[in-house]
């Protein structure tokens, strides 16, 4: 399986922008033989979005913008994965959609939010973090920028048989340390593929710090930018991941990341502190 990272940021407040955006780089992905595309956070609405901007743009379930996106994914039979603000009901949520060729799509609302950017606004997701996007190339775990700081939403997505985890995120200039080290923790601790998209520069107010990343479950960095562009490619065994199909092997014994864990022993709500 090929993944591609779009390492470049929305632009806030211009959706027909980020759209035609979307497109360019969903064909040239597509053309390279990449099998699912990640967006980073926000991609269609962008953040740096006051209260007032946020409801106007945010989109709902039966937005044109939506139904463009399923087209440019079955157009080239890919999987895409984008993120918008959305409003149900008059509530916003920062969301991401992994849209597969048929037209099906998952749905994901950020479950853990900051207080920057258009996150003042939203409210947090409640989706069931056990439960992977069945997809014809592998299982896809999705969360959004600020959930890779709590090991529990990754840890449930692997436990729920996920192979690869999306992060599509956005750093602000003195986070730097986030997307430095915690895919790769995520990565190796889960036996998982881990893509983050997470492109750097300044959109209004924002300054934000480049984070794109695909890694391995061996916590190696991998994948290459494609000439003339922002994407990054790399070839994914999916098989060969997962929190039950993963066992590193060393010179003189290997690991099981699900047998040799000891959850009879881990604090959760409602037990007793010792």
């Amino acid at each position: 399986m090929r993944l591609a990272v779009l390492d470049r940021l929305g632009t806030s407040g211009d959706i027909h922008f980020n759209l035609e955006t979307a497109h360019s780089a969903t064909n040239k992905a597509a053309k390279a033989g990449a099998d699912i595309i990640l967006f980073s956070e926000c991609f269609l609405t962008g953040l740096d979005l006051d209260e007032t901007e946020s409801h106007d743009l945010a989109l709902h379930e039966e937005s044109q913008t939506w139904k463009t996106v399923a087209d440019f994914a079955a157009e080239n039979d890919v999987c895409l994965a984008i993120g918008a603000l959305t409003n149900k009901g008059g509530e916003l949520f920062n969301s991401l959609r992994l849209y597969l060729p048929s037209g099906e799509f998952a749905h994901y609302d950020k479950s853990h939010i900051p207080p920057i950017g258009a996150d003042k606004w939203v409210s947090p997701g409640n989706d069931n973090l056990a439960r992977p996007a069945q997809t014809d190339v592998g299982r896809i775990g999705l969360l959004v920028c600020y959930d890779i700081r709590f090991p529990e939403a990754a840890r449930s997505l692997a436990l729920g048989g996920a192979q690869l985890l999306l992060f599509p995120a956005a750093y602000p200039a003195g986070a730097e340390e986030v997307p430095r080290h915690f895919p790769t923790v995520r990565a190796m601790e889960n036996g998982v593929f881990v893509a983050m998209a997470a492109g750097g520069g300044v959109d209004r107010s924002l300054e934000l710090s480049s984070g794109s990343q695909i890694v391995s479950p061996l916590g190696e960095q991998i994948g290459e930018r494609l000439p003339d562009s922002d994407l990054i490619l790399a070839d994914l065994d999916l098989d060969a991941a997962g929190l039950d199909a993963f066992k590193p092997v060393y010179e003189n014994y290997r690991l099981s990341l699900s047998a040799d864990r000891r959850p009879d022993l881990y604090w959760h709500e409602g037990s007793s502190a010792r």
